[in-house]
């Protein structure tokens, strides 16, 4: 390597070439767009490391509504009777939420007798951990 690097200096200085232009000190503007640059990148460097951050809980609250199918078996018919169910809940901190259902089973009802209830009231989530919720909740 030390051999080709000879030949090639020999080589410029019989045919007079001057490769002082291309060197980084005697260019005009290099230096200022290397710092530039390098200060970019510096300022860049915490944007690229946030991205490999770990997430944190930050949500507040949740919201949750379902719907499903009912049957109930009234007290005073032999007969099922059948409707549909929609529940809703909502926390609105870690642990304290309001929870809603409601059930209309009067849709199919042989006899005539249909059983509705509309209930709401508080929940408090007693363990929460990842996907498991055991929650306390009183209905009235």
């Amino acid at each position: 390597m030390v051999a080709g690097a000879t030949y090639c200096l020999s080589l410029a200085s019989k045919w007079n070439i001057d490769f002082s232009p291309f060197s980084p000190p005697e260019v005009k503007g290099l230096k200022p767009l290397y710092w530039a640059g390098l200060l970019v990148s510096l300022l860049g460097l915490p944007v690229a490391s946030h991205a490999q951050a770990v997430p944190m809980a930050s949500r507040t609250g949740q919201i949750q509504v379902g719907a499903g199918f009912s049957f109930a078996k009234p007290d005073y018919s032999t007969t099922y009777i059948k409707g549909f169910t929609l529940y809703g809940s909502a926390d609105f901190w870690r642990r304290l939420g309001v929870e809603a259902d409601m059930h209309y089973i009067s849709i199919l009802t042989p006899k005539d007798i249909g059983e509705n209830t509309f209930l709401i009231g508080p929940k408090f989530s007693v363990i929460r951990e990842g996907r498991l919720n055991a929650y306390v909740k009183a209905l009235g």
